[in-house]
């Protein structure tokens, strides 16, 4: 057997073995696999060899597709799954692995009927999402949204350290807390002070807190954006009743940062810094903290295909940060949408997945079923 199609519920753990087979399968008809329903989701996907009915109720536990070099996991199964869901009117989001998988993209839509449906996400920036203005809301308040924010910052540490990228502190418990809690503060400490949540921002916060109690009395220190937002952070909190939130950052870092020893201090900060310089400067800056050219949530709710055009073969890490960076926020607006009987599936397609997969697809795919969310990912098998 050449090929497997897993469907998975949770972290792709298998449920149903799905002979190679399903490449060649008849397309969708739109017809009802199961009497008597309403729910798109009892509508047939495609239809195997064997006969057997693969409905949209299916597709929506997830798949994995593995398969050995050369095989054709890419131009058989997955692009069947792909083909056929653009056909059904399923929305898309398509991460790019090669520089050829964007044409591939392009032509299946045209020949679904798919063309106006779709949003090209590439070098041009003329679309964008700024990252972590996809996590305001407007009845959270700063620490609940700084929380979301910095976890949110876990995609891009576990892309970081799957590609090679190293830190002084290694893969330690105690580092990784500290790290996660330095970005905390930082973020919370721009929305009090009514900053922009930048990577850029956050950088500046970081490289401009205080290094010993000394610096706090520091006209020079006074002067640097971080006391800026403290100041600013200080006043707003003091005027609306925010005191608690302001204790926080202050507390971290006129009590806590700034009494670390320097290669303490030095390590925890390698870790932040190690994603922010990505996400900071360069191509990334401008997709992932630009400004936002599209509503996502209205881009999933019109079932738009969204195509990432960063191939992680050439674009490298930055590529691996982009297209992560994207599915993480669909995954995430998939989970918040309300669900009806016409609601259609939103398919995530990855493919060469383990660049991009995070430890948050667990629980993507461990809730996408009910807000009819997929991910298909397809990676090669390597023998011995």
């Amino acid at each position: 057997m050449n090929e497997i199609l897993i469907t998975a519920s949770l972290c792709f753990c298998a449920l149903a073995l799905v002979a190679h087979s399903v490449y060649t399968s008849r397309a969708a008809t739109g017809k009802l696999a199961r009497g008597g329903t309403n729910d798109v989701l009892d509508n047939r996907f495609l239809e195997l060899n064997t006969g057997v009915p693969y409905c949209n109720r299916d597709i929506v536990q997830g798949c994995l597709i593995l398969g050995q070099t050369g095989s054709g996991k890419t131009s058989g199964p997955l692009f069947t799954i792909l083909r056929n869901a653009m056909q059904s009117g399923f929305g898309l989001t398509l991460l790019c692995a090669k520089p050829s998988d964007r044409a591939d993209y392009l032509a299946m839509a045209k020949k679904t009927g798919r063309e106006k449906d779709v949003i090209v996400i590439d070098q041009t920036a003329a679309h964008r999402l700024n990252f972590f203005d996809s996590f305001r809301m407007g009845a959270a308040d700063e620490v609940t949204m700084a929380r979301m924010m910095s976890q949110a910052l876990d995609v891009f540490a576990e892309i970081s350290s799957r590609s090679g990228a190293k830190s002084g502190g290694g893969d330690d418990q105690f580092w990784v807390n500290s790290y996660k809690r330095k970005a905390f503060v930082v973020i919370l400490l721009l929305l009090l002070a009514d900053e922009p949540v930048t990577p850029a921002n956050i950088l500046a916060v970081v490289h401009s807190l205080p290094r010993s109690p000394k610096d706090l009395t520091l006209a020079s220190w006074k002067d640097k954006y971080c006391s800026h937002c403290l100041r600013t952070a200080f006043a707003r909190c003091n005027a609306d009743g925010r005191k608690e939130s302001f204790r926080i950052c202050d507390e971290y870092i006129t009590l806590e940062i700034c009494t670390l020893a320097s290669k303490t201090r030095s390590i925890i900060t390698a870790f932040l810094t190690g994603v922010l310089d990505v996400l900071s400067t360069g191509i990334a800056s401008k997709v992932l903290a630009s400004e936002s050219t599209f509503n996502l949530a209205d881009a999933i709710a019109r079932n738009a295909i969204i195509i990432v055009d960063f191939p992680y073969s050439a674009w490298q890490q930055v590529g691996q940060f982009i297209a992560g960076g994207i599915k993480h926020l669909v995954e995430i607006e998939i989970l918040k949408r309300s669900i009806k009987p016409e609601t259609l599936p939103h398919l995530i397609g990855a493919d060469e997945a383990a660049n991009v997969l995070t430890e948050y697809d667990q629980t993507f795919i461990s809730m996408s079923r009910q807000f009819r969310g997929t991910l298909v990912g397809r990676h090669a098998l390597i023998d011995g």
